[in-house]
């Protein structure tokens, strides 16, 4: 059995999930306004020289981030569990994604005065950077946790994710009012910071390189032999968990996609202080990551997941007919900690179904929360456009694709904390 790694290891590793988490906030508050600036229905400061999108193009376009996830991901993962290098299998992706993934903040500003394709170029660079390095990131959590630590760990780095929204929704607010390209710039510095103390201070683990790391098959065929290995009803608890992940995704992503816009149009906020709101489900994940974690460790993973699901739709109701700010921050809040119920927890279930093939589990898990991602803003942003430009439609998707992920979770038997059969 493998040792726990110290916290301090877990917490530096974090910083990566930090600096994601920073950069993907202020991608997902600004970009979908820059979209839709000087289309009509949608309010803007006049300064705002954008794109005029409507909110269905605007939903199809953030998709790319999520595309570019869906195809390289799944691959990263499990070529990560077959690479080997001086640097070790999953530092390599690390150390050279998050690099471009600055370059593409930086860009991302300068390319407002630029034609549209040009401005998704700059897109591109950025989001195609950050799915190279985020299943190799997990499955290097994976590598150095133990199967009864991976709970903690994992509530770890997503307190560190929290932390980095947190921040980048108050400091961004700060620094957008400023000067519009000040945010992005901040998030390329964090990038270059969290990738050199990662280089710094986390080794993988010794010997942690599996037999097959010199062959070459391809994901395909990789795939097939994971599978194979896996018993009938690990398969079975794979592929519900599968399906159950994709539809709470598919509920969660588009309130990430449009809760700015709906902040300047319905909640009537500047372009600043569009994004303020949802802060408040930022912090109360990161007050709940490691709570949402203990409490799997008394009650069990899926019945965590299971408390969180059913608060999040309760919540998400309540939202569609409290279009008050006040009421707006209460739900946010309680919106955060059911997701980190949730979140915390369906991970960690997905590792332990596949115990030896971590970088091949999280890959999969990423496909499903990568295909929701690409579906949900596309659906939201329809739907927003069907009814008129009523952004409150984010809050109606989510209630009823919990329910799903709900019933799917129900055929989830394997991944409890520490269990291997």
């Amino acid at each position: 059995m493998r040792p726990s790694p110290r916290t301090s290891t877990i917490i530096i590793l974090g910083l990566g999930l930090f600096a994601a988490q920073f950069a993907w906030v202020i991608y997902n508050t600004y970009v979908p306004i820059f979209l839709q600036a000087g289309s009509p229905g949608f309010s803007a400061d006049a300064t705002l020289r954008g794109f005029g999108l409507t909110a269905t193009q605007t939903g199809i376009l953030l998709t790319i981030d999520n595309l570019a996830a869906l195809l390289l991901q799944p691959f990263t993962g499990a070529f990560s569990d077959r690479v080997h290098t001086r640097f070790g299998r999953r530092l390599p992706f690390i150390l050279l994604g998050m690099p471009l993934a600055a370059l593409g903040m930086v860009a991302i500003p300068f390319a407002l005065a630029s034609p549209l394709p040009v401005f998704i170029a700059c897109l591109l660079i950025m989001v195609i950077a950050m799915a190279c390095w985020r299943a190799p990131l997990f499955a290097l959590m994976a590598d150095l946790t133990p199967s009864s630590g991976r709970t903690a760990a994992n509530g770890i780095l997503n307190l560190m994710a929290g932390l980095g929204g947190v921040l980048a929704f108050i400091i961004g607010s700060l620094l957008y009012a400023t000067y519009r390209p000040f945010p992005f710039w901040a998030a390329a510095l964090i990038f270059f910071l969290a990738c050199g103390l990662i280089l710094w201070r986390v080794r993988e683990p010794a010997g942690s390189a599996p037999e097959s790391a010199h062959s070459t098959p391809n994901f395909l065929q990789h795939l097939i032999r994971w599978l194979s290995a896996l018993t009938p009803a690990r398969r079975q608890s794979m592929f519900f968990l599968t399906l159950a992940v994709f539809c709470y995704m598919l509920g969660f992503h588009p309130i990430e996609a449009f809760f700015s816009s709906y902040g300047v149009t319905v909640l009537q906020l500047s372009e600043a202080n569009s994004g303020l709101v949802l802060s408040a489900a930022y912090i109360a994940f990161i007050v709940f990551a490691v709570p949402a974690g203990m409490l799997a460790n008394r009650i069990g993973r899926r019945q965590t997941v299971f408390l969180g699901l059913i608060l999040f739709a309760l919540v998400l109701l309540i939202a569609f007919f409290t279009p008050i700010v006040s009421a707006m921050l209460v739900c946010m809040a309680l919106g955060g900690l059911a997701w980190a119920l949730i979140d915390i927890n369906a991970f960690p279930i997905a590792l332990d179904i596949s115990p030896g093939a971590e970088g091949t589990a999280t890959g999969i898990y990423f496909i499903a929360t990568t295909l929701a991602a690409v579906a949900g803003p596309i659906l939201n942003g329809w739907l927003i456009d069907l009814s008129g430009r009523n952004y409150s439609m984010i809050f109606i998707i989510g209630p009823a694709f919990f329910l799903l992920s709900f019933l799917f979770m129900l055929g989830v038997h394997h991944g409890e904390r520490g269990l291997s059969t």
